[in-house]
């Protein structure tokens, strides 16, 4: 392998190609809805700023991979990327029909499993304070018409 492609093969290049590639996925789907203002913010500024600052962050990610020299290219670690697309798959799936809170508990605990490390109680820990803080932020100071619980 030259030094270029072990370049172009390290993990930060690789992370970041993907930061932008999902980041731009973001973006671009944030243009279907309403984006507003920072005053009067409507669905589609949230996904689109998240868009905008992935696709910065992974653009710079792959600059500081190809300035980086003599890095040994290491396979992906497949337990995140796992974790953390079946988290997002399950809030999406879990927002409509349980509403908020349960939705954020269940993502939260997947996306947390996805370091080895951490136990259980623990990932429960984390997504019942991520859920309580994103229902005070949405909820009780944005609020935002968002369905908290199912029936709800």
């Amino acid at each position: 392998m030259t030094a270029i492609s072990h370049r172009l093969a390290s993990s930060d290049v690789l992370a970041g190609i993907g930061i932008v590639a999902l980041s731009l996925g973001f973006g671009f789907g944030a243009i279907s809805y309403n984006i507003g203002s920072l005053a009067r913010m409507q669905a589609g500024f949230f996904p689109l700023v998240l868009g905008v600052i992935g696709t910065l962050l992974g653009v710079a990610l792959i600059i500081m991979g190809l300035a980086r020299q003599g890095e040994i290219p290491r396979p992906p670690a497949l337990r995140p990327l796992l974790f953390i697309s079946a988290a997002f798959i399950a809030f999406s799936l879990t927002i409509d029909r349980l509403g908020l809170i349960p939705a954020i508990v269940i993502c939260g605990t997947i996306a947390a499993k996805a370091t080895p490390s951490t136990t259980w109680r623990e990932a429960l820990m984390l997504s019942a304070g991520l859920a309580v803080a994103i229902w005070l932020l949405f909820i009780v100071l944005l609020s935002m018409p968002i369905r908290v619980w199912a029936g709800f």
